[in-house]
Parts: structure tokens; sequence; C-alpha cells
């Protein structure tokens, strides 16, 4: 979800392509915390990720404005080869982005 990632051989994954609203946060160490969570979950619903990368986000860019927040669920739809797509109602919404104006 934002990372367009391609096999490097072994156990290598080559990340080629980033949601420019990711560029604020440190790419790499936001990457490792996700496979981490992926390891230790061995499964994950598509809403822990969302929590996940909107925490990372908000603690980064503290206040994001809804055209902001709407800018960044259209680009993260148009990621190539996205395999989820995430379904909430606009009462979830607002419980998820309650901190943000």
């Amino acid at each position: 979800m934002g990372f367009e990632t391609e096999p490097f051989g072994g156990r290598e994954i080559a990340i080629y392509g980033v949601l420019e609203d990711f560029y604020s946060l440190p790419i790499q160490q936001v990457f490792i915390e996700l496979l981490d969570l992926a390891i230790e979950k061995k499964s994950w619903k598509s809403e822990e990720l969302l929590d996940f990368l909107v925490k990372k986000l908000c603690n980064e860019e503290p206040v994001l404005n809804k055209s902001e927040v709407k800018n960044l669920f259209e680009k993260l739809l148009q990621v190539k080869d996205y395999q989820a797509v995430i379904k909430l109602s606009a009462k979830e919404l607002e419980k998820k982005f309650k901190g943000i104006k």
C-alpha cells in the first residue's frame, strides 16, 4: 500500500515507487515496520494496514486538510498492482481522522 516493489533476487526487494505524501517519512524505516507488522500478524486486515499508515502520516504531518486526505486516498487507489480496496463509511473515516482539520 503506497509502495511499488519488485523482487531483487534472494530475499531482497527493490522499492521503486513511493507515494509523494510519504516523502516526508523515513521510507526505509516505515517499510521495515510494515514488513515486521506483516510477519508478526502473519495475516493482516486492510484496516490495520491503513491505521498504521495514517498514524505514520499524521505523526509526521499532524495537520492535513480534507482535500489532502482525499488526495492521499486517490493516490493510494492509483498505485499499480494494488490488490486491496478498503471501503469505509463517512462515520468510519471521521473516526480514523478525528484529529485532522
